[in-house]
């Protein structure tokens, strides 16, 4: 574990749009930004220690595309959102997990996405969800798995998207909810 990682995981992202994240927890007392190309790997973990900023966020203003997410680890502090991608496209999220966040991964938009074994577990906060995802379409979801949740997935108005074996346990409210 490690003191406040934020600043060189993100001047990192700055030079190269490229981290691993080795075997080890790096702590994180502000969000680490992404955008457009982002490459984001290892067996490691990041942590939040900061409840009321996003671990990892879009901050652009529109949308992020080409961004691959695989093995990492992200840890929350009560109200915070895990991943916050907003418009998030043509993207990869592979075998990561997700814990102890008011919401496990929230975008406003996202299409054409792949996410692989994605795990959203104690989520265990008042209106908390693990995946919510207000729109968009053409995403899968394979092998996800969102556990101690109010909501397991809300699904607002996704289209033509798919849901293989993945599961939700020990929800609250509803382990499925959508729109249309």
């Amino acid at each position: 574990s490690r003191t406040d990682n934020e600043v060189p995981i993100q001047s990192a992202l700055g030079i190269d749009n490229n981290i691993e994240v080795t075997d080890a927890t790096f702590n994180c007392a502000n969000t680490i930004y992404i955008t457009s190309g982002t490459k984001i790997a290892g067996n490691g973990a990041i942590k939040s220690t900061n409840a009321s900023v996003p671990i990892l966020k879009n901050n652009t203003g529109g949308t992020v595309s080409g961004v691959t997410i695989k093995g990492v680890g992200f840890t929350g502090s009560n109200n915070t959102i895990g991943l916050d991608l907003g418009i998030f496209a043509l993207s990869y999220i592979e075998d990561v997990t997700i814990a102890d966040c008011l919401i496990g991964l929230k975008s406003s938009d996202m299409w054409q996405v792949n996410l692989t074994g994605v795990v959203c577990r104690n989520i265990t906060y008042v209106g908390d969800i693990g995946f919510d995802i207000a729109d968009g379409t053409s995403t899968a979801f394979n092998r996800c798995w969102s556990k101690k949740n109010n909501i397991g997935y809300n699904l607002g108005s996704l289209k033509y998207s798919s849901l293989t074996s993945c599961a939700c346990d020990t929800f609250t409210e509803f382990a499925y909810t959508g729109g249309q």
